[in-house]
């Protein structure tokens, strides 16, 4: 169950996954989809979400993946 959420404290397991936009929990995300949608019609792509959001969302999974590499890089360094 916990595999098909993006949470900041859990690191996915697999390398590419489709999430819904319900199962992204980090803040910033969740912010982004409670904003008002200016759009009058449902774009084929992007759906309801409003022209750059879904680029926003893209960068913000990426911010939390690189952290998450770099702070796994850190604990997994051998004792000098």
């Amino acid at each position: 169950q916990g595999d098909f959420r993006f949470s900041p404290n859990h690191l996915p397991r697999t390398q590419q996954t489709t999430y819904c936009l319900a199962d992204i929990e980090i803040p910033e995300v969740q912010h982004i989809v409670g904003e008002r949608p200016i759009r009058t019609t449902c774009d084929p792509v992007d759906g309801w979400l409003n022209p750059g959001q879904p680029a926003r969302i893209r960068e913000l999974m990426t911010r939390y993946l690189q952290r998450w590499l770099l702070e796994s890089d850190l604990t997994n360094q051998p004792d000098p």
